[in-house]
């Protein structure tokens, strides 16, 4: 019943959809197979999660194992294809940051129990217990358990301060991009390490953004510009 179940809907469930998906049968059991494409963890919806879209697929399909039809069923309920964390009831928004994003970014089995992970970014201004306490909430109404891995406190620098106007004005100065303002970034980097720092380069305005993507690489002939930025800058603020 599970391989007519799978084969039944496969066909259907693909039309019109973009889920890449396959299902294959070998040695008497169906091998669901969910393909996607890597991004950023600051910008998932520049890529596509497998997990999201197996999970997506396993609602058409009839689940016997109970444990395992109720992370379906969370799925389904609260996580969809989204990366705002709407379903959870966790889509913050401000202005510094822009709105909350989440990505499910791995999945395991092990001794018939599966844990998937959330990696949540959310808005400065907001707290980790509010978005904790979102998620808790659904995850009891499916009967999961939802454990805090690891953590790191937002780091915000506001954009009318010291560090950043000089930063900026040293930026629009060499590279005549005058209309270049901050941004706030999702991307953990070690402007967390000191107690005042940004991130500040490397993509100028004119490079492709191929962060943590194969074949990642930054031109050399950007090399003397960079240097001409990092120079004025490190002399400007010594000073």
């Amino acid at each position: 019943s599970m391989r007519d179940s799978i084969f039944g809907n496969l066909d259907i469930y693909n039309e019109g959809k973009e889920f890449k998906i396959s299902a294959t049968e070998k040695d008497g059991k169906v091998e669901v197979v969910s393909l996607g494409k890597a991004s950023h963890g600051a910008r998932p919806s520049n890529g596509y999660n497998a997990i999201s879209a197996l999970f997506s697929f396993l609602t058409k399909v009839e689940i016997e194992d109970s444990k395992l039809k109720n992370l379906v069923n969370f799925f389904n309920e609260y996580i969809k294809m989204e990366y705002s964390g709407e379903g959870l009831g966790i889509n913050f928004e401000d202005e510094p940051s822009g709105v909350l994003t989440l990505t499910i970014g791995k999945i395991e089995c092990e001794n018939k129990n599966v844990m998937f992970g959330f990696d949540i970014r959310y808005p400065v201004t907001f707290t980790k217990e509010a978005v904790i306490e979102e998620v808790e909430k659904r995850a009891k109404n499916m009967d999961l358990n939802v454990t805090v891995r690891s953590e790191k406190n937002p780091l915000y620098v506001p954009k009318d301060s010291f560090l950043v106007t000089t930063l900026m004005d040293i930026y629009k100065d060499i590279t005549g991009d005058v209309d270049a303002e901050p941004v706030s970034i999702g991307g953990g980097t070690y402007a967390r390490a000191v107690t005042n720092g940004v991130a500040f380069g490397a993509l100028l305005k004119d490079q492709e953004d191929n962060m943590h993507q194969k074949n990642e690489y930054l031109e050399l002939n950007k090399l003397d510009t960079w240097l001409k930025i990092y120079v004025q800058a490190i002399y400007d603020l010594a000073k």
